[in-house]
């Protein structure tokens, strides 16, 4: 029975996966922002559904590399990646 419950509890753990994405900036005038930035993916399994990236002020700022690690249900081999902003800040 101990063995059981210890199958379930993995194959809980197995449901997330944690990708990490890096986010490339071109270093062309007026590329950056700082609007809030947004991803839905799709994959074989499904979809994320939108991901709102938590990214300090100084991210995505022209010619840079940002990368940051996500907490997602597990899609299956990816599709298709809608990246988007709001608008909002600054310089969006």
């Amino acid at each position: 029975m101990l063995l059981r419950k210890n199958w379930l509890r993995l194959a809980f753990i197995s449901y997330y996966a944690s990708p990490q994405l890096e986010f490339h900036t071109s270093s062309l005038r007026g590329a950056g922002t700082d609007a809030t930035v947004s991803f839905n993916m799709t994959g074989e399994r499904g979809e994320s559904g939108p991901v709102r990236v938590d990214a300090p002020l100084e991210a995505f700022e022209r010619g840079c590399i940002d990368a940051f690690t996500f907490r997602l249900r597990r899609l299956g081999k990816l599709r298709r990646m809608l990246l988007s902003h709001d608008n909002t800040g600054k310089n969006p």
